[in-house]
């Protein structure tokens, strides 16, 4: 991923949905915390990094399964430019 100065990221995280709704979320969130973490450990300022957890909003296979909860367990990075 080539990020410039300048540019921001997001770490998001998909959530699988299997547990409780307040349960995912703090899962999501502590994901998505970490993905940031590790951006911000790779030299990345931390002022530039924010974190989203989407939960049971996005998922990225809405099917009930263990497939669809293994691809929906996840954190990506989203790149923001032009800010």
């Amino acid at each position: 991923m080539d990020v410039v100065r300048g540019d921001e990221l997001d770490a998001v995280d998909g959530e699988d949905v299997v547990a409780d709704r307040h349960v995912d979320a703090r899962l999501g969130q502590r994901r998505a915390q970490a993905a940031k973490d590790y951006l911000v450990s790779l030299g990345v300022e931390a002022r530039r990094a924010d974190t989203i957890s989407y939960g049971e909003e996005r998922p990225l296979d809405p099917e009930h399964n263990e497939l669809a909860w293994a691809l929906n367990r996840r954190a990506h990075f989203v790149v923001r430019t032009g800010r």
